[in-house]
Formats: C-alpha cells, sequence, structure tokens
C-alpha cells in the first residue's frame, strides 16, 4: 500500500491563476517599458505587439532601465537621451 499524502486542500489551479495573472503583468508592463526607453533613448517607439513580444525577453532590463528613465526626466534631463 501507498501512502498518498498531500498538503492543503487547493487542486493547483490556483497557483496557475497566480503564475497567468504574474506572467500577463510581466508582459504587459515590459511591453510599455520597452516603448519607454525607446521612446527615452532614440525618441521612438514601435507597435504594442512588437513591444510585448520584445516584453518576453527584455523585461527584466526594461523595467529597471524605465525606472531609471523616468527619475532622469523627472530630474530635468532632456529626452531622448541620445541625439542622431
Amino acid at each position: 500500500m501507498s501512502k498518498t499524502s498531500y498538503s492543503g486542500s487547493s487542486d493547483g489551479c490556483t497557483s496557475c491563476g497566480c503564475l497567468s495573472a504574474f506572467f500577463l503583468i510581466n508582459v504587459i508592463i515590459g511591453a510599455v517599458s520597452v516603448n519607454y526607453c525607446l521612446e527615452s533613448f532614440l525618441n521612438k517607439t514601435v507597435d504594442f505587439w512588437i513591444a510585448f513580444i520584445a516584453g518576453l525577453f527584455l523585461g527584466e532590463f526594461t523595467i529597471p532601465l524605465a525606472i531609471v528613465c523616468w527619475i532622469l526626466r523627472s530630474c530635468g534631463i532632456q529626452s531622448p537621451f541620445i541625439h542622431q
């Protein structure tokens, strides 16, 4: 006989929903931050769906970079930071 022990009464759906919500929020904020960083550095933006895909891979870098860009803009530094 094997004994199966379950910890908690959850069937696992809540953790899957929580991870899905976290993933969706991360990708949306990543998409917004990609466009914000592009606008801050190059004064250009891309379509939301392109930024959405880029947010999948670059969100971990662009979210903190967007916060730094926002702080620099609020201190009065002119953007775009890279002039062409």
